[in-house]
């Protein structure tokens, strides 16, 4: 069995969730956002380090990786993305998305989804 860790970054300073993710290898992904180097989370992530704090890595939640068929007759998705967007949905108004900006608008494309809608119930 494959596990996937939903985990968020937050910021120190506000304590606010500024990054939602997923991963198999928690600390390989931790390093990875620790350079700085991770296109969403890069400008971020250098601010900080500029001020000399550093963010936090929370796991929200660990799921099976495996595909998931929320409504008869549709198509099976992945149950990480879909609790990934569970945890984005939450934390939609502070978290960035993959382009660094905030993941409102992402977010109500996703929510006005009937697959998407149906695999967050099904959770």
């Amino acid at each position: 069995m494959i596990l996937k860790h939903i985990y968020a970054l937050v910021d120190p300073r506000d304590h606010l969730v500024r990054y939602v993710g997923q991963t198999r290898n928690i600390m390989s992904r931790f390093e990875s956002h620790c350079t700085g180097n991770a296109p969403a989370t890069k400008t971020w992530v250098r601010e900080l380090l500029s001020v000399g704090v550093a963010h936090t890595l929370v796991v929200l939640e660990t799921v099976e990786h495996r595909r998931i068929r929320p409504t008869p007759g549709k198509p099976s998705v992945n149950a990480a993305a879909y609790a990934e967007a569970k945890w984005l949905k939450r934390f939609r108004r502070t978290a960035l998305n993959r382009d660094g900006r905030i993941c409102e608008a992402a977010w109500d494309l996703l929510k006005n989804s009937e697959q998407a809608n149906a695999a967050l119930k099904a959770i």
